[in-house]
């Protein structure tokens, strides 16, 4: 199929009523790209790219574009795909940054007990798997050792999505799930998959738990989600170990 391209087209005006443009507003620069040429500039400092929220808003131009040109069967695979793999990056990212926060505290707790300066607490990244329950425990345990609670919204759709991937990360991927010895097909029978409803509900959970606003700090204590609470106690701590002679 051919897509019609527009080159003045910007995420931020798509028309669709249950687009959040503010939801992806930080990652939106007015020097980033040449559209007229088909290049981005990625990475580095002052590029270093927002992973889940460029899958999410990806699965979100392919949505729309598909909806309009009524090719969704066309695109339904790639959609599922950003759709779980953004929220596989939100739950890493929470895990991480939930271990990053225990182990910092651990460090500025033997410095206050005057245990001296301690090394730094090395804390195993994420689980290097693809499988959306088991990061769910993973989170649960990393934030509760903080004393905070994953939402239930973020559990059940990892649940969700678990469920219509029929325990296989890769079948949205694959045309074959398993192993090189025992393998089936992903999708030997036809399944509907309700992209645009769970557009919805991921775009919901990452705005009411997993984005930072520059605004958070005046929202405190009360009015800051899950990821800019971490994002805020992060600092907190960093700066108190920097208090302490004590760098990262």
């Amino acid at each position: 199929m051919t897509l019609p391209f527009d080159p003045d087209h910007h995420p931020a005006t798509i028309g669709s009523p249950s687009y959040r443009p503010d939801l992806y507003a930080s990652m939106f620069r007015l020097d980033s790209d040449d559209p007229h040429r088909g290049t981005a500039i990625v990475g580095g400092i002052w590029r270093a790219p927002q992973y889940a929220l460029s899958y999410l808003l990806g699965a979100r131009l392919i949505l729309e574009q598909a909806m309009s040109l009524g090719h969704m069967e066309e695109v339904a695979l790639p959609v599922a795909f950003l759709q779980r793999h953004c929220l596989e990056l939100g739950l890493k990212n929470l895990v991480d940054l939930a271990r990053s926060v225990h182990a910092d505290a651990q460090r500025l707790h033997a410095l206050q007990a005057g245990i001296g300066a301690s090394p730094p607490l090395i804390e195993p990244e994420a689980s290097w798997g693809h499988a959306l329950p088991k990061l769910v425990i993973e989170a649960r345990e990393a934030l509760g050792a903080i004393a905070y609670d994953l939402p239930n919204e973020l559990a059940t759709l990892a649940d969700d999505l678990d469920a219509a991937e029929d325990g296989h990360p890769d079948r949205f991927r694959y045309e074959r799930v398993g192993n090189p010895r025992i393998s089936s097909p992903s999708l030997s029978a036809s399944i509907e998959l309700p992209l645009l409803a769970r557009q919805e509900r991921l775009e919901a959970v990452f705005d009411r738990h997993l984005v930072y606003r520059p605004d958070a700090l005046d929202r405190l204590p009360d009015g800051v989600n899950l990821w800019e609470a971490l994002q805020i106690e992060s600092e907190a701590l960093f700066q108190a170990l920097l208090r302490f002679g004590v760098g990262p």
